[in-house]
């Protein structure tokens, strides 16, 4: 039986390729894991990705030549991706010092005059547009093929869903729909433009990741079959990573939590952890001038571990939609962009602005053993300081408790102490309020605990 990348080469010379190219065919096709409206999880309908290679992470850039068949994640996933790639596909690991970019891989494995295949559906006008122009600086033609390949041999593909669109309340939303509608007329006159097309279909957050034991390890963890399923016991780590959408809002939050009962917790394990929550800590009390770009904030989380040797392979943060995408641009808190190519990262769009939402959520995982995740929801807000300056900092909207038994105490500054213990009184003072007028006893006792100042 013909592998998938072998089916998609043998389509190379197609009929609909030729007419693009008007007679020679391409020698590569890419597939970013996308659909036609950029969206960042995918419907079964649309996740080629997944048919082609296996792979099932939200992240990916798929490249076939000839030779070669080849996927691009990033750091969260690459555990993930070495598991679950069919052959011939290998991985290419995003972010690393050796890796590769896919404008690069395409002109290292062809000729020059060759062309590149492209489902023009699954890019933006501007990013075709700059892919187009920088492999024909490159030598390359791009062939703008209208009917994806791989649909062709997609059998058995899942058909569409539709859910239809959920309205907002006035009271939800805030304003009149003719209200918006005039200001955003006003906004395209000012550019000179005629009209504003938007594709963005904001579908349900992510699925939660409830990872225990070594697949924490890895950071986009879901379960795959009988395989993956396991019991959630003691003596192991246990992260939850998990989040809703609200009417008025959306939550993101990830704890990591460890419960002893027949073996004390290792030594390495709350190193790790207290490394993390440091990095958390240490950017959630920073303050920062407006104008900044995000990676400069992300860098302030990894400080700790870098000392060490140690670090993460995902963003620091990602702005999050209002009952919209929970991973919504333009703020981010991003040393690393997007799978497989260059972009600026410190132009107006990267700055993190004053009434953003983002979250921060450094992490540490260490293959086969336990995965290790803070993250907390954070609006930008007006910073006080001495110089009476312009600056920014930053407001946590989660108000989770954090386990304080995973911590070692003589790794974190004073400073960082009194954020935590700041924290947890107001963890402690806002829900423990709820839980009060809700009569839950044993729950507000609980809390207390997991609120008590170290």
């Amino acid at each position: 039986m013909s592998c998938t990348a072998d089916l998609l080469r043998a389509r190379f010379g197609g009929q609909e390729v030729l007419a693009v190219t008007k007679g020679p065919p391409i020698k590569a096709y890419l597939l970013p894991s996308t659909d036609a409206h950029q969206s960042e999880y995918l419907a079964e309908h649309d996740f080629r990705v997944k048919f082609l290679t296996g792979f099932t992470g939200s992240n990916a850039y798929v490249a076939v030549t000839n030779q070669k068949a080849v996927l691009w994640t990033d750091g969260r996933y690459f555990t993930q991706a070495a598991e679950q790639l069919v052959p011939p596909f290998t991985l290419l690991k995003q972010g690393q010092a050796d890796s590769i970019s896919v404008e690069d891989f395409v002109v290292e494995s062809l000729d020059s005059g060759d062309w590149v295949g492209i489902d023009p559906a699954l890019h933006t006008f501007e990013g075709g547009q700059k892919l187009v122009k920088t492999f024909e600086g490159m030598g390359l033609h791009v062939a703008p093929v209208k009917e994806n390949l791989v649909d062709e041999l997609w059998k058995n593909r899942p058909p569409l869903q539709s859910k239809g669109p959920i309205v907002l309340t006035l009271q939800e939303h805030g304003r009149e729909t003719e209200d918006k509608l005039r200001e955003l007329r006003e906004r395209i006159g000012r550019k000179k433009c005629s009209s504003i097309i938007l594709t963005a279909l904001d579908d349900i957050i992510f699925a939660t990741i409830s990872a225990a034991g070594d697949h924490a390890a890895k950071p986009h963890y879901h379960s795959e079959g009988e395989a993956g399923k396991r019991l959630v016991t003691a003596d192991q780590v246990y992260l939850l990573d998990s989040g809703a959408h609200y009417r008025d809002g959306t939550t993101d939050v990830t704890r990591t939590v460890w419960i002893s009962k027949n073996s004390p917790v290792p030594k390495e394990f709350i190193e790790h952890n207290t490394l993390v929550l440091k990095g958390h800590i240490n950017l959630a009390n920073s303050v920062f001038p407006q104008a900044l770009p995000g990676i400069r904030l992300d860098t302030i989380t990894r400080h700790a571990m870098w000392q060490v040797g140690l670090d993460f392979g995902h963003g620091t943060g990602h702005g999050v939609g209002h009952f919209l995408n929970v991973h919504e641009g333009p703020g981010k808190l991003y040393l690393n962009t997007s799978i497989g190519h260059r972009q600026s990262l410190t132009g107006p769009d990267s700055w993190v602005r004053e009434g953003m939402v983002l979250t921060i959520e450094p992490g540490y995982y260490l293959e086969g053993k336990w995965g290790i995740r803070i993250e907390n929801c954070y609006e930008v807000v007006k910073a006080t300081v001495p110089s009476g300056a312009d600056f920014l900092g930053f407001k946590s909207l989660t108000l989770v408790p954090i386990q304080t038994t995973l911590i070692d105490k003589a790794m974190l500054t004073q400073k960082e102490i009194e954020w935590l213990n700041a924290y947890h009184d107001r963890v402690l003072s806002t829900i423990g309020e709820y839980l009060q007028k809700a009569g839950r006893t044993k729950e507000v006792e609980w809390l207390k605990k997991q609120c008590a100042h170290i």
